[in-house]
Parts: C-alpha cells; sequence; structure tokens
C-alpha cells in the first residue's frame, strides 16, 4: 500500500509497530553474553557452506551463523511436549531460526512450498506483511471475510467452503492471535478448525493430491489480555501434527534483544525451510533460557511476561477512556449529540492477544479537511471517506503515524486503524492532545456513508 511506503514526519508519534514495553529479564541477556565470552558461539558443524577458519570469532561466526544449536532444540522441545496435551508429536521435531519471521521462515517456506502463480488461503482481516510476502513469493492470497458478526473469527462453516472452493490451493494461513483484530482461539474452536483440515487433507490423500499445509503465525504467542492461561497451538490439535508449520518469535513476547524467530512442526516440513540468515550464536543461547523449565527462570519469564501484559491492559484502558472523551468534544464541535453507535474514534475490537488495537473512527467519515491541508494524492479532494484518508491527515497534521485498515483488507469507509498498545503511557497523552487539536480543525461530515460493509471471498494477486 502506498500508505506505508510513504515518509513519516520528523518527530513522529509512531504507533504503526513497536516492541514490548519492557526490556527482558537479566538472566536472558546474561544467558547470551556469557555464551559469547564464554567461547560457545563456534559451531562449525552447523555451517553447510565452504568456508576458511576465520581470523576474527566476532565478524565471521556471529554474522554466518547457521542452523539451530543443540541447547536451543533441546530446550525448545522440552517445552514443547508440555504443551502437547493431545500427544500428537510422533517423531522428532524440525526447528529453523531466523531473525526475521516473515522476511526468514514464512518467505523462505513459500518459496519452498507453492508454485509460481500457486494459491495461498487465509482469513481477512489480515496482517499488511502477509499478503506483501504471498506476492512477493509469486503467490496470490485467497480469503474468507471475517466481519463482527462472527466475532472476527473464521468458522468451521467457512473454513470448510473456502478449502472446498479452492482445492488446488497448498497453503492456509493461520494468525493466532489474529493481526490486526487481537481475536483469540479457544482450544475447543482450534478442535473444531482442526477437524475440517484433517477431513480435507483426508480427502486430498484418497484423490492422490499433496497434503495442504497449514502455517500457523503464532509471533506473539505468549501475549494475552484476556487470560493467563497460555494461547493453545493449532499444530498440537489431534491430526494437525503432520501438515503444519508453527512459527514464533521472541521479539514480540520477551524483547526484540532476542532477535530470533522459531519455526517448528515435523522434520519433513521444516527441513524445507533453510532461512538465508542465521541467527548469532549467543542470541540462541539467549533465547534457550526463555524456555527453560527451571523453576526459578520460569518464575521470572512469567513475571515479565504479566507485567508487560498488564501494561497493554492498562494503556487500553486508557485508550478507551480518551478516545470517549475525544468524540464527546469533537461531536459538540460538529453541532451533534455524541453517538456511541457512530463515535469519532472508539476500540472497533478489544483485543485478547498481542499488543496491537484495532479502532475505528466512523464519526469522522465525510469530515471536511481545513483550507489549508491538501491530500498528497488528490489536492482537490475535500473530504476524509478512506481509511487512508484519516491515517494521512493524523500523520500530516497531527505527527501520529498509525496503519489504516486498507492495509489489512478492512473495507475503507471503516474509517478503521490499527496502533500499538507498547508505548509509554505519556506517549498516548500526547498523542490525545495533538489528534484533538487537529480534530477540531475539521468541518462537520458532508457525506453519508451507505456502502455495505459486509463481505465474502477476497482475492489478491
Amino acid at each position: 500500500m502506498a500508505f506505508l511506503r510513504e515518509n513519516f514526519p520528523e518527530n513522529a508519534i509512531l504507533l504503526n509497530s513497536s516492541n514490548p514495553a519492557y526490556p527482558p529479564p537479566e538472566i536472558v541477556n546474561k544467558a547470551g553474553a556469557e555464551a559469547w565470552f564464554d567461547g560457545r558461539d563456534v559451531y562449525p558443524e552447523l555451517c553447510h557452506h565452504p568456508h576458511q577458519e576465520p581470523g576474527n570469532r566476532t565478524r565471521y561466526y556471529s554474522s554466518r551463523s547457521e542452523g539451530c544449536i543443540p541447547e536451543l532444540h533441546d530446550a525448545f522441545t522440552r517445552w514443547l511436549d508440555k504443551q502437547d496435551n493431545h500427544n500428537v508429536i510422533k517423531r522428532n521435531i524440525g526447528l529453523a531460526v531466523s531473525p526475521s519471521l516473515m522476511f526468514g521462515l514464512f518467505s523462505e517456506f513459500l518459496q519452498k512450498t507453492i508454485p509460481y502463480g500457486g494459491k495461498v488461503l487465509g482469513a481477512s482481516p489480515s496482517y499488511g506483511m502477509t499478503f506483501n510476502t504471498i506476492m512477493e513469493c509469486g503467490g496470490f492470497y485467497v480469503t474468507e471475510t471475517c466481519t463482527e458478526e462472527n466475532n472476527w473469527k473464521i468458522t468451521p462453516p467457512k473454513l470448510k467452503g473456502l478449502l472446498e472452493r479452492n482445492s488446488d490451493a497448498l497453503v492456509y494461513v493461520f494468525l493466532h492471535p489474529e493481526n490486526p483484530t487481537g481475536v483469540v482461539y479457544s482450544k475447543e474452536e482450534l478442535e473444531e478448525l482442526a477437524s475440517v483440515f484433517v477431513a480435507h487433507n483426508k480427502f486430498r490423500e484418497s484423490q492422490k493430491l499433496p497434503p495442504l499445509t497449514v502455517a500457523v503465525d503464532q509471533v506473539a504467542g505468549r501475549v494475552r489480555l484476556d487470560s493467563e492461561e497460555p494461547l493453545p497451538v493449532l499444530g498440537l490439535m489431534p491430526g494437525m501434527w503432520p501438515f503444519t508449520y508453527t512459527m514464533l518469535s521472541l521479539s514480540k513476547d520477551i524483547s526484540p534483544g532476542t532477535g530470533i524467530a522459531i519455526g517448528f512442526g515435523p522434520e519433513a516440513v521444516v527441513n524445507q525451510v533453510r532461512p538465508r540468515h542465521g541467527v548469532p550464536y549467543p542470541t540462541q543461547h539467549a533465547a534457550a533460557v526463555t524456555f527453560s523449565d527451571e523453576p526459578e527462570v520460569m518464575e521470572k519469564l512469567t513475571a515479565h511476561i504479566r507485567r508487560n501484559n498488564a501494561e497493554y491492559l492498562k494503556n487500553l484502558e486508557f485508550i478507551t477512556l480518551k478516545m470517549q472523551e475525544m468524540s464527546i468534544k469533537i461531536s459538540q464541535h460538529f453541532g451533534r449529540e455524541y453517538n456511541p453507535e457512530v463515535p469519532i474514534m472508539a476500540p472497533l475490537v478489544k483485543p485478547q492477544g498481542g499488543f496491537q488495537l484495532l479502532a475505528h473512527a466512523p464519526g469522522l467519515f465525510g469530515a471536511r479537511f481545513p483550507q489549508d491541508y491538501r491530500l498528497c494524492d488528490d489536492p482537490a479532494k475535500r473530504n476524509s471517506n478512506s481509511s487512508v484518508d484519516l491515517a494521512r491527515y493524523m500523520r500530516d497534521k497531527a505527527k501520529v503515524v498509525v496503519v489504516p485498515g486498507e492495509g489489512f483488507d478492512i473495507d475503507p469507509t471503516k474509517m478503521a486503524f490499527r496502533m500499538t498498545l507498547s508505548k509509554h503511557p505519556r506517549t498516548y497523552e500526547k498523542m490525545f492532545r495533538v489528534l484533538e487539536e487537529v480534530f477540531l480543525q475539521l468541518g462537520p461530515p458532508e457525506i453519508e456513508n451507505t456502502r455495505n460493509n459486509k463481505g465474502s471471498s477476497r482475492i489478491f494477486r
């Protein structure tokens, strides 16, 4: 989307993406540093390319690290075994590591799995980088639209219909928590979806077709706002393990300092993925600690994750309150009564996982821009009638950067946008102060939104 490629103003309030609120526990950083100083950063047996013995350990091994070190593999395997309540893991676990989930684990997986022009299935709204990565890998994305009526989740009947209409697809992408909505599926809901996937692959087997692989993006898997229970894993539901590839990212639930994404599943699936960029071995040692089963370490990690999650919830409550207060004030400025059904700004979905908030501003649809403001792509346009119009106005006038809903395949007239919940409270106080100033410069809405926002399947080439 063009908006995401445009330059951001200097000193902008960047709410388009972020990292965990607090740095990781000292024990995590210490593990990486000790591995470095103790010389446990040299694993020549993992290097699969011809090389000469490096003269500088720092320059070579940390920049050309390949594969997953045994310490991380063992710690992760023990951790995963505790999550396997259905005892579905019957073979060795394959593990791939990369500095990036989207540009490493996911893109490499797609390049090995789908032919050029191949279909990838999923649900929308969906993470914008998922669209981009699929198309950059030569595929096209076929999605089933989820709406408020189904709590923004894909249901078993909708999933079954999507699979039956696209029997030539080889990959389904499942985000958990969903991004941008932050909705979470219960264990029972995942079991129902799993039964649909398993039945579909049994049918494919009877037709002598290759199985559909389910790629699960569980990037913020330990960030839950609705419960302290661990997020259930689709790949560990009955029958799912043989054809599921799950991706985690420690940069979202622990800290960007760990800088590692992990892909796991049966070896037959994971061994296809060989990321172009490795993860420095000291970083892998730090990552191994985050999956430790030692009680003292687990206690510190649990406390760290709960502290972050509590911060996100506190920010969510503050943002919700300030949006309501601003809605009342701007409604009065427009000469209208405050209508909670069409607020100036409010959360569109209350997130249950992850640290992103999907909000909307239906009360600003059709609002008239001030005389001194001109949209960069259409200077003659005088009214805000899409989420991109709104996001550009917020960026240009208030220096507040969010991601417009169109980047997630949300109807532009919903005036939706995604923002992070992980900034310092002072950042949000400043945001609302400047937003109120620029919204008071808008004229009252002059256009009625008559668009039907309900949808079904979409294809992105």
